[in-house]
């Protein structure tokens, strides 16, 4: 590119169909390419639910990464931009071909359509990416603590400092069957007095140690009341009823617990079974009334997801069911001290921060599930966001953005890595 940096048009789609191009920042924020052979109309599972007649596709983020935010010199988004080809056969044209409709050029400092914002600069670390999209703002969270625990309490105060030492800003106490009568004393509806501008303590309710738990431990979020019936602990006996007097509740988000619990083998679990096994995630989420799975603890060295969540939660998706995923820490049962490896959930919240903002972010799906602070990617479909449904009425070339945060000592030395089917890349930032 000569003269000054512009952004290059990340809507024109240049390859042929046996290539794909990888548009990357260069050095000093010029965009550059390179082309990574493919083999001729040879796509593998995951390249080919692109390239489908009708297509929904429901993006997510896991993610791991280095320190947490209070260790951290430096953050910055880098971008990395794909563009996918389909293959598929070809045909004589039916009709004459029309007239290519004009595509906005990103980096000419004009907003056209396609676009979120268009500054001119090819410089990421500022209000607009150079893909011409704008930044999201990730609001780390912990759908999933205790005041008390099993054996233990943490006071209000105490959570409040315990969350924000990993760098969290929003943390869900959940009154449940242990210390029921002392902690629905926290419950009001409302956000804790504790709560600041830049962190939020709300009590809700985990359903355990009633006997509608025993078929899975559901979260419910945004809940007005905590009587799901005139004896908590005696009724109903299953979870169904509870949930549906949950989305009776306007604001009420309803999640399921401890996918861990769920076997890794690929197996459904045979009752009894023990402690925590979600049974009932399959009936809720089936019903369309299950807005998210969550984990509470991960094996170490299984990354961010246990095969067990993994399986439960890929399996939903695949059979059409919108269900974001989620993790938690179960402070003060499961998790006694919070660590860097400790499930949470990072989500995309709009404009100001409020609980609210919060649970309607995980209600449409703008959830990464992450352990430790910034171990997550924005994935675009299409322009399409972290929780939207792109639909492709035809075999077609896609794009796809990944975002992630970058961290450099010094900047000038950082770097992202994003990994498809045959080519892991290596991209470095702009400078």
């Amino acid at each position: 590119m000569a003269g000054s940096p512009q952004k290059r048009p990340t809507t024109t789609f240049e390859q042929s169909l046996a290539h794909q191009r990888l548009v990357r920042p260069g050095p000093a924020g010029r965009a550059t390419s390179e082309s990574i052979p493919t083999e001729q109309c040879e796509l593998d599972s995951r390249s080919a639910e692109m390239n489908t007649s009708s297509a929904t596709m429901t993006t997510f983020a896991l993610g791991r990464g280095p320190a947490p935010l209070q260790h951290r010199a430096w953050y910055r988004p880098m971008v990395v931009a794909l563009v996918l080809a389909g293959c598929g056969t070809s045909s004589p044209p039916s009709s004459p071909t029309p007239t290519p409709t004009p595509v906005a050029v990103c980096g000419n400092a004009r907003v056209e359509a396609g676009e979120e914002c268009d500054d001119g600069n090819a410089v990421n670390a500022d209000a607009c990416l150079v893909t011409c999209q704008k930044p999201v703002s990730w609001v780390p969270g912990d759908v999933h603590v205790h005041s008390t625990g099993c054996g233990g309490y943490i006071s209000p105060e105490a959570l409040k400092a315990r969350l924000m030492a990993q760098g969290l800003k929003v943390g869900a106490a959940l009154v449940w069957g242990e210390g029921y009568a002392d902690d629905e004393l926290f419950f009001t509806g409302r956000d804790h007095p504790v709560s600041t501008p830049d962190f939020i303590l709300h009590y809700d309710m985990e359903v355990s140690h009633f006997a509608a738990a025993r078929a899975g431990h559901l979260v419910l979020l945004g809940l007005d009341s905590l009587r799901f019936s005139d004896d908590v602990f005696e009724r109903p006996g299953s979870n169904v009823a509870v949930v549906d007097w949950a989305r009776r509740q306007p604001r009420a988000v309803v999640g399921m617990a401890h996918g861990e619990y769920w076997p890794g083998d690929g197996s459904f679990p045979v009752p009894p079974g023990g402690c925590c096994t979600p049974w009932e995630s399959v009936v809720h989420m089936a019903r369309g009334r299950l807005d998210f799975l969550s984990l509470e603890r991960v094996p170490s060295g299984e990354g961010a997801i246990d095969a067990g969540s993994f399986r439960l939660w890929k399996a939903t998706q695949n059979a059409g069911f919108r269900v974001a995923i989620a993790g938690g820490s179960d402070l003060g049962c499961l998790t006694r001290v919070m660590s860097d490896d400790t499930p949470r959930t990072d989500v995309i919240v709009d404009g100001t921060l409020t609980y609210d903002s919060w649970l309607q972010a995980i209600k449409a799906g703008r959830t990464a599930l992450a352990s430790g602070f910034g171990r997550h990617v924005n994935l675009r479909v299409a322009g399409g966001r972290l929780g939207d449904e792109v639909r492709l009425p035809a075999p077609q070339d896609v794009s796809v953005t990944l975002e992630t945060p970058g961290r450099c000592r010094p900047p000038s030395k950082c770097w992202s890595t994003a990994r498809w089917p045959r080519a892991p890349l290596s991209t470095p930032a702009p400078s």
